[in-house]
């Protein structure tokens, strides 16, 4: 296929990390493997997480062996060292590294034929020693390299492109590992970032042996009805089991609280759990009051006596279970910091922090039960005449011109507001969606209050077709354009009236055309054949 090198400006506006690199300065070349492969969404969470993690490239050290997922070290930390062994030894080779420098992070990137068949006796024993590292295995399930036979690890009953059914039992990596003695052992997917991103960078801070099974499709031989490591069979399975959550009961000593428990099913039950301490205190003295100092809720320990507590409770178990070290709201961003650096020091395994903020809330409160909501504000009613002004659209897909109308009201204190919007075109494509959105807009703006939220949400809207370019700027949909719009007409409201004649219609131009695989648009023809600039996509690949 055709190569092409990625460009090497930055954009001025990418945000660096505490040590002075951008996103971009972690990445690696352009990936060459097919379009909307597993593995590339695994080369990108460890760009993240890494970038935010504050790691200096240099101070990593990549390796791997044989296959699709081993040639993914090229596509991420391009400025850290890399060593590309051969099939099934990446874990003897990193060994070896880890012996000469022990002041380097070591990555070992392989896939499930690569550890799971040939390699499995490396694999049996780097976990074994313990070695220092982060231990990624990108699992398909097949080999990609060699047409889609099954891997060791596919499942039992799954089937092939080709309707073959799996009639072997497949080796559990994860199970292995944990029999074989590896600290931090977890399993996710390469489609789930939210959750994958975090993984890596506890994997990264763990000290000793830290092993990934991260599931990854195979768009070519692994991702079609049949098999249970497509896109879709994974999404359809990947829940969660129970969810517990704590509610300690107002007061002014400790009193028994209740835990909720939701089962896998959707129903609720709840327990009730009583204070042990307060328990033997009553036992022994009666309703006298216990001594405040000796007698403390999660609220009132501080993050220091959190961490002493788990640090006694850890030494005495074998994975990463901790408990939520609770901060309070108005603690410094240098204080929590150092939490987790006192913590370190300690030799805690695992280390979940939580601060009460405006938007999540609290997990324990023993503040005054909630207000009732206020009533419903009731629509304004429609004057006779409104003003209003019409702004003229001109939007590439459509051979008509798009208008806005939007007519304004004056309150009681003189300051004039949106009241309704309309959207017309002689193009009868967009009539549905147009009056329902703009039934839904004008019930916003009727109802008052603050309504820029509305001009912000249609401009994040993005259009898989492409958008255009209007006056030197990118906008992503004509949603997004008829968001301008709004914004326009709301920031002119606290000035002097918006003459119609003095607004200048934008008119919008295409860019390059848009990459199917990224979406960005940056695809040029090298060669005769379409290259996107931005994630490798070869059409010729």
């Amino acid at each position: 296929m055709t190569y092409i090198a990625k460009p090497r400006l930055h954009h001025p506006t990418l945000a660096p990390n505490k040590v002075g690199y951008t996103r971009r300065d972690y990445e690696g070349k352009i990936s060459t493997l097919c379009a909307g492969c597993g593995h590339d969404s695994i080369s990108a969470a460890i760009i993240q997480a890494c970038w935010e993690l504050d790691i200096e490239p240099h101070r990593v050290a990549k390796l791997s062996g044989i296959g699709c997922s081993s040639k993914t070290p090229d596509y991420f930390l391009g400025n850290s060292h890399g060593f590309n062994s051969v099939h099934g030894r990446m874990p003897s080779v990193l060994t070896g590294a880890n012996l000469a420098n022990r002041d380097l992070i070591y990555m070992g990137v392989s896939g499930d034929g690569d550890s799971a068949s040939i390699g499995i006796g490396q694999f049996a024993h780097v976990m074994r020693r313990g070695v220092n590292m982060v231990y990624i295995v990108e699992n398909n399930g097949v080999y990609g390299l060699t047409k889609g036979q099954f891997s060791a690890t596919a499942d039992q009953g799954s089937q092939s492109k080709r309707g073959v059914v799996n009639s072997d039992a497949p080796v559990e990596l994860v199970g292995l590992a944990l029999q074989l003695g590896a600290t931090f052992v977890a399993r996710s997917f390469s489609g789930d970032k939210s959750q994958l991103v975090p993984l890596i960078k506890a994997a990264i801070v763990h000290p000793g042996a830290a092993f990934l099974d991260v599931i990854s499709p195979c768009v070519a031989f692994n991702n079609h009805a049949g098999s249970t490591k497509s896109y879709e069979y994974v999404r359809g399975h990947n829940e969660a089991v129970n969810t517990i959550d704590f509610d300690f009961m107002a007061g002014s000593e400790p009193k028994p609280g209740l835990i909720a428990l939701v089962t896998p099913d959707g129903s609720t039950r709840e327990e009730q759990v009583e204070d042990y301490a307060m328990r033997v205190w009553r036992q022994a003295k009666g309703d006298v009051p216990p001594p405040p100092e000796l007698f403390v809720s999660a609220q009132t320990l501080t993050p220091s006596d959190h961490l002493t507590m788990q640090a006694a409770a850890q030494a005495l178990i074998d994975s990463s279970i901790s408990k939520t070290v609770n901060c309070p709201e108005d603690i410094g961003f240098e204080a929590f910091a150092d939490v987790y650096v006192e913590g370190y020091h300690l030799g805690c395994k695992g280390l979940t922090t939580y601060r009460p903020n405006a938007v999540t809330g609290a997990v324990l409160s023993t503040g005054p039960s909630k207000p009732e909501p206020s009533p419903e504000p009731i629509l304004q009613p429609r004057a006779d005449a409104l003003h209003g002004t019409t702004y003229k659209l001109k939007w590439p897909e459509s051979a008509h011109a798009v208008y806005v109308t939007i007519n304004d009201t004056i309150d009681e204190h003189g300051t004039r507001r949106p009241f309704e919007i309309f959207v017309n075109s002689k193009n009868m494509e967009h009539y549905a969606w147009t009056v329902g959105l703009t039934r839904m807009i004008s019930a916003v703006f009727r109802r008052g209050g603050d309504v820029s939220f509305v001009a912000e949400e249609l401009k994040a809207v993005f259009d898989p077709r492409g958008g255009a370019w209007m006056q030197g700027k990118y906008v992503p949909s004509l949603l997004a354009a008829i968001g301008n719009v709004v914004e326009r007409h709301l920031s002119g409201l606290g000035e002097a009236a918006v003459e119609a004649a003095s607004f200048e219609p934008p008119t919008a131009t295409r860019p390059m055309p848009q990459c199917p695989q990224c979406n960005a648009f940056a695809l040029v023809k090298v060669e005769g054949c379409n290259n996107c600039l931005e994630c490798g996509y070869s059409k010729c690949g």
